[in-house]
């Protein structure tokens, strides 16, 4: 993704409808402590683009924001000097794609050629109310392809971390269409209860999790601890999304020397004002 850790608001931006919360967050969710993180995504915080609101939404928010996208870019963007062009990412799960609202975002993406946006399935075939075939037996690869989707598998999306973020830059690449990622997934690999639809939103037992971290190499008696490695691999980021910004700044200043006009009114709508004649 181009984005900056720093600057969460960079205007070119990828955007992401999906859930993102920090670690306050993440210590209240499916526990007793005080809720600061709710269900589906809230738009108060930090590096969230949008409030998803119920199942199947997100996708519909998803394909606004690419549409938004798309009309900036063809409103200000000229031969040589390109202002807009982020990609918008969606991740999903097994219900949100029964819902109707996201077939019809998904219908009309195709329609528009919407080829700055892409479809991310956690396909683990659960739901909070039991497995996917309770109700359930298309062929969701045939169905998008059918509505004009690019189509895009990775097959082992527990471990097989190569091809997840080949599949990522190829829809990144495909600028024909729309793409779907279809990622198939295991609900809580490792514990007990794999596989299983209680894991969708009921916490698991501490003792299961101590499990999981012996069956993993880790230390069963540290909690929401983050190794160090893991830090370096992500710490590179704030460095790219500064270069991000910095290369953005130096477009939207040679645009501003070629198209004075335009580029003003460009920069009222990267402050979220209003335009003449809006």
């Amino acid at each position: 993704m181009v984005y900056s850790p720093l600057h969460p608001r960079f205007f070119n931006r990828d955007r992401i409808s999906k859930y993102n919360v920090g670690i306050t967050q993440v210590l209240s969710i499916r526990s007793t402590r005080l809720i600061v993180s709710p269900g589906s995504t809230q738009i108060q915080q930090e590096g969230i683009e949008v409030s998803t609101g119920a199942l199947g939404q997100g996708v519909a928010n998803a394909v606004g924001l690419a549409v938004a996208a798309k009309h900036l870019g063809a409103t200000y963007n000229r031969p040589g000097h390109t202002l807009v062009d982020n990609m918008i990412w969606c991740t999903v799960g097994d219900a949100c794609l029964q819902e109707g609202v996201a077939l019809e975002a998904i219908q009309l993406a195709d329609h528009w050629r919407l080829d700055n946006l892409a479809i991310i399935y956690n396909n683990n075939q659960i739901t909070c109310c039991g497995s996917v075939d309770v109700t359930c037996s298309e062929d969701i690869n045939a169905k998008m392809s059918a509505c004009g989707w690019k189509v895009l598998d990775v097959f082992d999306g527990v471990s097989d971390v190569e091809s997840l973020v080949q599949a990522l830059a190829n829809a990144r690449a495909n600028h024909e269409q729309p793409t779907f990622v279809n990622v198939r997934t295991i609900i809580a690999f490792g514990s007990s209860h794999q596989g299983h639809a209680r894991t969708h939103g009921d916490a698991l037992a501490t003792e299961d999790v101590m499990d999981m971290k012996r069956r993993f190499g880790m230390d069963p008696e540290e909690y929401f601890k983050i190794d160090t490695d893991v830090y370096e691999f992500f710490g590179v980021a704030a460095s790219k999304g500064k270069q991000y910004e910095k290369d953005f700044k130096q477009r939207v200043d040679a645009h501003a020397q070629l198209y004075p006009q335009l580029a003003a009114e460009f920069q009222l709508r990267m402050e979220g004002k209003m335009i003449d004649n809006w």
